[in-house]
């Protein structure tokens, strides 16, 4: 199919998803931004903010600017993306009569479960070992030296309770996020919109029951109510996503690469634009800004249909994005485990020296992710096809059971 043939087409059934350019464009952006949470941390952790650099220049002000500033961006990114990618195999599954809450939640349980119960084990791990060697008298007892990514002491949040409680999605609404990894933040609030949006959804098409309808609102709403106004405020800029999923391919942008490259150029700019404000103290309370420019960037990369010809460029976006989700969820407590090991008195200046010094720790770290993606993130289809194929088996044989009981009766 030609790029002439999808302008009138919601972008969600467009033919050749996968090997459209714009599908490498959301996963170069999906690894970019889980690379830029990354950095974050990594270099709040290790090295003094911006404003305490004695000698700055220009090199250091934009690099803290735009890579090692700030995070909640890339998150933005992040609630944007997803939007759009589960809204729409949601829309897909719905319009193609082919939806069912198993089979939807099997999707989303494997992909999410994969990965979070081995970060989670390995929070447990690092942090726990973390504390036994070096004790509360250091970044384990909230000794911070001016970090953002330290919030008190770990042990705290170092509990059973804590665990199970991040377990089922209930950290920033019940309990902490585990120990030191802070990023399990946003995941809660994930999980919540996969649920409430289906059920909005659902809710509203034509062949839905009236009771049915109601239940559904009901417990949308009831939902949105337990989570909280912070996890609802941030539903909002998921919803962004989702909006792009019923907005058709814009003919002009399609066709024609200048206004495109243009439109994408802009969307970024004012992405940098919104970092160096944050850098220089100008605050942006409101995060639907991010959310609006992000969308605006994602609908500019969408009008992209051609066939991704460029294999390296395929390769390296799916490689980055491949291991996007690992990356997010266990990069903290293993930074932190390092950071204490070296017994730092005091975060490192960004001379050459010590940006070289943190660049070996954060490749080995990107290394530690990526092996863990191989059996974990990696392994999400083929362990998906198991639990269905079991699921399903055991379903067969109860109702088998059940049959020759009734039977025999």
């Amino acid at each position: 199919m030609t790029s002439a043939d999808t302008t009138a087409t919601p972008i969600s059934f467009a033919a050749g998803k996968r090997d459209a350019n714009w599908n490498c464009h959301l996963n170069l952006l999906r690894g970019v931004a889980a690379l830029n949470v990354f950095s974050v941390h990594a270099v709040n952790l290790f090295l003094v903010d911006s404003k305490q650099v004695i000698t700055p220049n220009p090199f250091l002000d934009f690099m803290y600017a735009l890579g090692f500033g700030y995070g909640a961006p890339a998150v933005m990114c992040f609630f944007v993306l997803s939007g759009f990618l589960v809204s729409g195999s949601i829309v897909s599954a719905v319009r193609q009569n082919r939806f069912t809450w198993f089979e939807y939640a099997l999707q989303r349980l494997t992909r999410l479960y994969l990965v979070l119960l081995p970060a989670l084990l390995l929070t447990f791990f690092w942090d726990s070992l973390g504390v036994h060697l070096f004790g509360l008298k250091s970044i384990y007892g909230g000794e911070s030296l001016g970090s953002f990514c330290v919030n008190g002491a770990v042990p705290d949040r170092l509990t059973a309770s804590v665990f199970w409680g991040n377990f089922a999605f209930l950290q920033t609404i019940k309990c902490a996020p585990l120990g030191s990894n802070n990023p399990l933040w946003s995941l809660s609030n994930e999980f919540w919109y996969y649920i409430i949006f289906p059920l909005l959804f659902l809710a509203f098409q034509k062949k839905m029951r009236i009771l049915r309808r109601i239940a559904y609102v009901a417990l949308a709403m009831a939902l949105m109510w337990f989570v909280g106004f912070k996890i609802f405020f941030f539903f909002s800029i998921w919803l962004f996503g989702s909006a792009l999923v019923f907005i058709p391919a814009n003919g002009f942008l399609v066709r024609n690469f200048r206004a495109r490259t243009a439109l994408i150029l802009t969307a970024i700019s004012l992405l940098i634009i919104a970092f160096l404000l944050f850098q220089y103290g100008v605050t942006l309370e409101r995060f639907e800004i991010f959310g609006v420019v992000c969308t605006v960037l994602m609908y500019a990369l969408l009008q992209d249909r051609e066939v991704c010809k460029n294999q390296l460029y395929a390769k390296v976006s799916s490689l980055l994005s491949g291991f996007s989700y690992t990356l997010y969820l266990v990069h903290m407590p293993i930074l932190f485990f390092i950071r204490q090991s070296l017994n730092f008195k005091a975060r490192m200046q960004p001379t050459p020296e010590h940006l070289l010094y943190l660049a070996g720790i954060m490749i080995a770290v990107l290394v530690y992710a990526y092996l863990l993606s191989l059996i974990t993130e990696a392994r999400t289809d083929s362990c998906r096809k198991l639990i269905r194929t079991w699921l399903l088996g055991a379903s067969s044989k109860y109702r088998a059971l059940v049959e020759t009981r009734s039977t025999a009766g």
